[in-house]
């Protein structure tokens, strides 16, 4: 099943919106020709990128943003025409070298002028795979040996966690953009008051203990909804749902609990009987776990084993 809205020319793609001719994208929004992308956000002709913010024409790049022209590289930002960068800013025409700021024509960290660079670049031979696969195992020798901070992020104020960037009042967050007042999240961009959440993309607000949510969405608990608000122990309810309980695959829709539509008084009036009885005669799994109104589902009643899922 894909999951996404506004996707143009994109074949197999999921949780991701707003992309035109992508292929094998997930977890992305607002991106144009790109290719075996997760997490990559605001981006264009891109491939092999995990967690690339508004840049382009990037190549094997993990958590780099607002970058240009970027190869093989690692926690970069505002970097262009280089190769093999590790947690380098605002770096131009840099080769094999980390915690570079503001620094142009630079190999293994050591600083050349422009004729001297370029003779280097030509004897490194980028042209070759042999070539390419030795420089990765040195550019994994160079991170081994590079001292680093505590938490990687920017911007940040009153949170903790890692990879976070624009955050303020975020409590053990880890790859979260612009954000503010979370707690437990993972994955997530433009949120707001949200907690317990995998994956929550632009944007979110009031949400809790959801494994996916996003496009708006207002005020979701214990499910997977998109573009939503307003809705309990939901899965897969998409574009434009709101004021449902315990439903499953949904479109446009309001006021249905289990898939059956119901008045708006009849939902006001059915909603908390059905919290009532959910207190009242709980599910009890198998190791004796009690879970109430409040809790998400029972992990027992996964189709999927442990061992298959991200956890």
């Amino acid at each position: 099943m894909q999951v996404g809205n506004d996707n143009i020319n994109s074949d197999y793609v999921n949780a991701a919106s707003s992309l035109k001719n992508c292929y094998l994208v997930f977890a992305s929004v607002n991106n144009e020709d790109l290719a075996y992308c997760n997490y990559t956000n605001e981006s264009k002709s891109t491939i092999d990128g995990l967690r690339v913010l508004k840049s382009e024409l990037c190549y094997e790049c993990v958590d780099c943003s607002k970058s240009y022209n970027l190869k093989h590289s690692q926690q970069c930002k505002d970097c262009l025409d280089s190769w093999f960068l590790f947690n380098c800013k605002g770096c131009s025409n840099c080769m094999l070298s980390s915690n570079l700021i503001n620094k142009s024509y630079c190999f293994l960290n050591k600083q050349y002028s422009k004729e001297e660079y370029k003779k280097i670049i030509e004897s490194v031979q980028l042209g070759s795979f042999e070539r390419i696969n030795e420089l990765k195992v040195k550019l994994e020798e160079l991170k081994n040996k590079t001292i680093r901070k505590a938490m990687e992020g920017n911007n940040n104020f009153k949170s903790s966690g890692n990879y976070l960037v624009n955050t303020k009042n975020c409590s053990r967050c880890f790859d979260l953009f612009e954000a503010e007042d979370c707690k437990y999240l993972t994955y997530g961009t433009k949120v707001k008051d949200s907690f317990d959440i995998y994956g929550a993309y632009p944007t979110t607000e009031l949400c809790y203990e959801m494994t996916g949510v996003g496009e708006g969405s207002y005020n979701c608990r214990f499910g997977y909804a998109w573009q939503g608000f307003n809705m309990d122990y939901c899965y897969a309810l998409f574009y434009n749902c709101n004021n449902c309980f315990g439903c499953n695959q949904l479109r446009n829709k309001s006021y249905c609990i289990l898939n059956r539509q119901y008045t708006k008084e009849e939902y006001e009036a059915l909603v908390p009987r059905i919290i009532k009885h959910m207190n009242d005669m709980p599910y009890i799994d198998k190791k004796g776990r009690v879970y109430k109104y409040g809790e998400f589902f029972p992990p027992e009643l996964s189709p999927f084993a442990y061992n298959e899922t991200i956890a």
